[in-house]
Formats: C-alpha cells, structure tokens, sequence
C-alpha cells in the first residue's frame, strides 16, 4: 500500500493549497487536433474541414474510436461548426443563453466541474483555455496533422499556444502527441 502520493500528485497538491484560484478539485480529458503550424480553427471551422487524405482519415477514425459512447463537451460555436449533436455521444454544450434540443446544456465552468468532468472537451479554444487556467486535467490528446495551412485572412485564425499547456503541465498529467 503506497502512503505518500506520486511526485506529479504530491506538486498538484501543494500547488492546489498555495493558488487561491485554484477551486476546481476534479480531473477532465481533453482531445484537440491541429495542422503542423498550430492552426486549430480558422473562420469558427475546422480548417482541415474539406480536405480529403490519408491524414484527415486517420484523425477522425482516432476521434470516433475514442469518442463513442462517451460524454462529450463543446462550446456553442464547435457545435455550429459541426452542425449537429454527433451520434452515440452524449452532447453537452456549454453556452450561457442558447439551448440547443437533444443537447445536455451547460452554463458555467462550475456547472461543467459540478456535473460533466467524466466527459472529454473538443473544443472551442477558449472553453480549453479556460479549463486548462482552473481545473486539473488529466490528460491532453493533440492530434498534429501532417500538413500545413496558411490562411489568407489571419484575424479568422486560431492557433494552439502549446508552450502555455506544457507550462500548466503541473496541472496536466499526461499529454499525448499523436502524429497523422
């Protein structure tokens, strides 16, 4: 029987007792994709929405097997870039004023922390921003695309900022890099 926690456990912990922000004690997972330069959304979509490969295959054949069956979280626009609840999941939305029929709604991190930790958050990049600055996650999957896209219009992109996860990594238990 082990009486002292893990080093990685044992730094959370202190770090729960010295940051007076830190109120969120649950864990969540957490399953993002992204091009090679970063871009994870451009015009509130998918970038890599319309193209067609190898890549782009073996990306949603990883979000299907480990979505499925599963409780999801997303932000309301994710949703709308998706255009539909996806199925065999259940969908919870976090959104402060929609409502969204056959959706589990979702109004407030505290809310998302109270009911839903055993899901996995897809998106969008500031919900994930938001988690990541007050809940411990437990694990991170980044799905890295082998391809690159530079997008004319940069005010419309979105880019993954991985030094800021790697620096919460006290809060991250394991980060997973896939590469497709």
């Amino acid at each position: 029987m082990q009486f002292f926690p893990s080093l990685p456990k044992a730094q959370a912990l202190i770090f729960k007792l010295r940051n007076k922000n830190y109120y969120f004690k649950n864990i969540m997972k957490i399953l993002i994709a992204c091009t090679k330069n970063k871009l994870f959304a451009l015009n509130d979509e998918l970038p890599w929405k319309n193209i067609k490969n190898e890549t782009t295959k073996k990306d949603m054949k990883y979000f299907v097997e480990n979505t499925t069956g599963k409780k999801i979280i997303m932000g309301y626009k994710t949703y709308k870039s998706i255009g539909r609840l996806l199925p065999n999941r259940e969908n919870v939305i976090m959104s402060r004023t929609r409502t969204i029929p056959g959706a589990i709604m979702c109004r407030s991190l505290k809310e998302l922390q109270e009911k839903h930790m055993d899901g996995i958050l897809i998106g969008g990049l500031d919900i994930i921003n938001q988690v990541c600055n007050t809940m411990e996650v437990d694990e991170i999957n980044i799905n890295v695309l082998d391809f690159v896209i530079h997008p004319t219009k940069l005010d419309s992109a979105l880019y993954i900022d991985f030094g800021s996860y790697l620096k919460r990594s006290r809060l991250v238990n394991k980060i997973n890099w896939n590469y497709f």
